[in-house]
């Protein structure tokens, strides 16, 4: 899967990490899926988000911890799929989108793993 970390800016201009994503196919039979966060991710604009890609916002609550794996995230792509499935078919998502405080939050990092350079 492709991660990009998409940014905008405040009113003075300066720019700030928003969403953190992954592209590519999801394996809906598995109840977890866990992912690095680590780099080299795509820094994109967020007025460049293609909103032709079918995707959908993982929730806080469907975050999980690796404790063996610090540098790791997981998502509980069951607690998801039942969530999105009354709105979609969870096969045709195609990018998970994340926001950056709930990731810096719950890994314990400070923004500079998403700072723009």
């Amino acid at each position: 899967m492709n991660s990009r970390v998409y940014y905008d800016s405040d009113v003075e201009g300066r720019l700030y990490p928003l969403w953190y994503t992954l592209e590519g196919s999801i394996d809906w039979d598995k109840p977890t899926f866990y992912f690095p966060v680590d780099v080299p991710f795509e820094r994109v604009g967020s007025v460049d988000l293609d909103d032709g890609v079918i995707g959908c916002t993982v929730h806080v609550e469907e975050l999980l911890l690796n404790y063996n794996r610090r540098d790791q995230l997981g998502v509980n792509l069951e607690a998801l799929r039942i969530r999105i499935a009354q709105s979609i078919e969870p096969d045709q998502i195609r990018r998970l989108i994340f926001q950056i405080s709930d990731m810096e939050e719950l890994l314990q990092i400070g923004k500079k793993l998403f700072e723009w350079s």
